[in-house]
Protein backbone atom coordinates (compact mmCIF):
# COMPACT_ATOMS: atom_id res chain seq x y z
CA UNK A 1 0.00 0.00 0.00
CA UNK A 2 1.24 3.44 -0.88
CA UNK A 3 1.68 5.74 2.06
CA UNK A 4 2.68 8.79 0.03
CA UNK A 5 0.47 11.85 -0.31
CA UNK A 6 0.48 12.50 -4.06
CA UNK A 7 0.26 16.30 -3.94
CA UNK A 8 2.96 16.96 -1.28
CA UNK A 9 5.07 13.76 -1.42
CA UNK A 10 4.92 13.42 2.36
CA UNK A 11 4.88 9.89 3.78
CA UNK A 12 2.08 8.93 6.16
CA UNK A 13 3.18 6.23 8.59
CA UNK A 14 -0.22 5.98 10.31
CA UNK A 15 -2.38 5.44 7.21
CA UNK A 16 -3.52 1.93 8.17
CA UNK A 17 -6.85 0.93 6.63
CA UNK A 18 -8.17 4.46 6.18
CA UNK A 19 -10.23 5.16 3.06
CA UNK A 20 -9.21 8.83 2.86
CA UNK A 21 -5.71 10.33 2.68
CA UNK A 22 -5.39 13.67 4.48
CA UNK A 23 -2.28 15.76 3.88
CA UNK A 24 -0.71 18.17 6.37
CA UNK A 25 -2.40 21.00 4.45
CA UNK A 26 -5.83 19.55 5.29
CA UNK A 27 -6.67 18.49 1.72
CA UNK A 28 -8.41 15.09 1.60
CA UNK A 29 -8.54 12.53 -1.20
CA UNK A 30 -9.85 8.99 -1.52
CA UNK A 31 -7.04 6.41 -1.15
CA UNK A 32 -7.77 4.80 -4.53
CA UNK A 33 -7.70 8.16 -6.32
CA UNK A 34 -4.48 9.08 -4.53
CA UNK A 35 -2.86 5.79 -5.65
CA UNK A 36 -4.09 6.27 -9.23
CA UNK A 37 -2.67 9.80 -9.25
CA UNK A 38 0.71 8.55 -8.02
CA UNK A 39 0.82 5.85 -10.73
CA UNK A 40 -0.19 8.39 -13.41
CA UNK A 41 2.48 10.91 -12.36
CA UNK A 42 5.13 8.15 -12.18
CA UNK A 43 4.27 6.95 -15.70
CA UNK A 44 4.46 10.51 -17.05
CA UNK A 45 7.88 11.06 -15.48
CA UNK A 46 9.25 7.71 -16.69
CA UNK A 47 7.86 8.17 -20.21
CA UNK A 48 9.17 11.73 -20.47
CA UNK A 49 12.67 10.81 -19.27
CA UNK A 50 12.79 7.83 -21.67
CA UNK A 51 11.71 9.94 -24.64
CA UNK A 52 14.04 12.76 -23.64
CA UNK A 53 16.99 10.37 -23.74
CA UNK A 54 16.17 9.43 -27.37
CA UNK A 55 15.85 13.03 -28.56
CA UNK A 56 18.57 14.00 -31.10
CA UNK A 57 21.00 16.65 -29.99
CA UNK A 58 20.56 20.16 -31.41
CA UNK A 59 24.21 21.16 -30.94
Amino acid sequence: MRKTVSWTSEVLHNLGGKKVVTGSDGFRLDCDLNAARIIFIKSLVENFSTNLGNTPSVI
